[in-house]
């Protein structure tokens, strides 16, 4: 645990999502259920967010631009200040190689969209027990 994450009151979620209207929507469900939100919607945004940010989790998309999810995800367990965030897949994409491809690539977690915020929220907690 990094000095900045040592004292989080609140879990931080970093939603990584190139829909608005998904980061908009799982953003206040998440809020009003004590987590803190921070957004992207591109690779590179995500890359720069979690470096400062230092999320306790990453829900990360598969089907971006700039950068796929699962480039993200390699680059998020490369580096020393996101190493221990917990990353949890979120695509539509329900192809077994993919599926192996994100676990490989540092993913905790895999969740098949459309999911309902609850399921969400269980996988967030889910992950962050471990």
């Amino acid at each position: 645990m990094t000095e900045s994450t040592q004292y989080r009151i609140r879990p931080l979620i970093l939603l990584v999502d190139d829909d608005v209207d998904t980061l908009d929507a799982l953003s206040g469900f998440l809020e009003s259920r004590d987590f803190d939100v921070v957004i992207a919607a591109d690779g590179r945004a995500a890359l720069e967010l979690a470096r400062t940010e230092q999320p306790d989790v990453v829900l990360l998309d598969m089907q971006l631009p700039g950068a796929t999810g699962v480039e993200v995800a390699r680059m998020l367990k490369e580096d020393v200040n996101t190493v221990n965030s917990a990353i949890i897949a979120f695509t539509a994409n329900s192809d077994r190689y993919l599926m192996e491809e994100v676990i490989r690539a540092g993913c905790e977690s895999y969740l098949a969209k459309p999911a309902t915020p609850d399921v969400i929220e269980s996988e967030i907690w889910r992950v962050l027990a471990r």
